[in-house]
């Protein structure tokens, strides 16, 4: 890390591209945008792009500290390079298929100058332009969690203790009109003080990509700085624009879990992973074939509905007394990775923006009344089919 001598910008803008070239552009006008007097400087690692993402930076924006790695280094790795160069008072990672909305970086900034407790700053997260879906997870990432929510445990207690409290967290943020204290802030728009990195160190670097903000959250939480999300400040995230070019996502996730649970849980943390893992997945597999005998899962599929791009409306009973709902889709029965909107009425059209970037296949859905007295996941799961035609 640079000497605090050399130090001259209040923010310092991390992104790490791989491949990222279409969304560059968007991204990096966005990071020009009113700053409100604030000394910003944006500093770009490509990772080994072949899509000509470097070319481009050199010729469009050549106020742009570019690093050119001839490997692809990870996500962990390619922010540490940035930070090491950098000069801001705060270090703000994003992703490079995020934009960021005007104003932001100057709310984010000012609410940590306001906020001399807080190690770390996320923006809200919006996956479409009208601000009607709002992306994200900050979930407590802790044993229990991860034994129901990556192994067949998952699909078999959906509606378990856990992944409701997980719910709450959804439920308060979403109803948060300015910040909300988390206990975990995601890496896609994430707004680092300088004394905590000085405190807790670079992100680690064996997490080649996924939970090393995970893992920064709990250092700093560990450290006794707080960490906070600022709603009034913004991003439009086009989720999977980063990681979707032949990156084995999922390998990478798995490598990534065992190196956290390795780091936290020991051998001993691992092996019950493991062995719940296996446990899980037969359990599940019992319950799938119980389930297909007594009708239970040909009635579900009876009753999921087909959305098309000319019906790709959600429409549900109301609850009494409860006008307001949180509407979530995930493409998975226990909701661990979901998108969702606040819908007043109990009627939801999927807007169009998404809708274009959402494969086919089945997706799971349910309603979340917002009235503090109900408590969440009080509506029961629904399917939908979505058909591009």
């Amino acid at each position: 890390m640079g000497a605090l001598e050399s130090r001259s910008a209040d923010v310092t803008i991390s992104i790490v591209s791989f491949n990222s070239r279409d969304f560059l552009v968007d991204c990096l006008r966005s990071t020009y945008a009113e700053h409100g007097g604030l000394e910003v400087e944006v500093i770009v690692v490509d990772n080994a792009s072949t899509d000509g993402s470097a070319e481009l930076i050199r010729r469009e924006f050549p106020d742009v500290t570019l690093i050119v790695n001839e490997e692809n280094r990870g996500f962990a790795a390619a922010h540490n390079q940035a930070t090491r160069l950098s000069s801001g008072r705060y270090l703000f990672l994003l992703n490079p298929d995020t934009v960021l909305l005007p104003g932001s970086l100057t709310k984010l900034a000012s609410f940590m100058d306001g906020h001399p407790e807080a190690g770390a700053a996320a923006a809200s997260t919006w996956l479409d332009h009208g601000r009607t879906f709002r992306g994200g997870t900050h979930k407590v990432f802790n044993l229990p969690f991860i034994l129901l929510a990556h192994t067949g445990l998952a699909e078999v207690f959906p509606n378990n203790k856990i992944f409701r409290d997980g719910w709450e967290i959804d439920r308060m943020l979403w109803q948060c009109e300015d910040w909300c204290e988390m206990e975990l802030l995601t890496g896609e728009s994430l707004m680092v003080r300088r004394e905590a990195i000085d405190e807790i160190g670079l992100l680690d670097e064996r997490f080649f990509m996924y939970l090393e903000d995970t893992d920064w959250s709990l250092r700093m939480r560990r450290a006794g700085w707080r960490l906070y999300v600022c709603v009034r400040a913004e991003v439009i995230h086009y989720v999977g624009g980063s990681s979707r070019n032949g990156v084995r996502t999922y390998e990478i996730f798995v490598n990534s879990l065992r190196h956290y649970l390795r780091k936290y849980y020991g051998l001993g943390g691992c092996l019950l992973f493991q062995v719940l893992k296996v446990i899980g997945f037969m359990i599940a597999k019992i319950v799938r074939r119980w389930r297909l005998m007594c009708g239970a899962a040909r009635k579900e599929r009876a009753q999921t509905i087909r959305i098309t791009p000319e019906t790709n409306v959600l429409v549900w009973g109301r609850y009494v007394g409860v006008d307001s709902y949180l509407v979530e889709i995930s493409d998975g029965p226990s909701f661990i990775r979901q998108c969702g909107a606040l819908v007043k009425g109990s009627r939801f059209s999927i807007p169009e923006e998404i809708w274009r970037r959402w494969p086919d296949g089945a997706y799971h859905w349910r309603v979340v009344p917002t009235a503090k007295c109900l408590r969440s996941g009080t509506f029961r799961a629904r399917r939908f089919k979505r058909c591009s035609s």
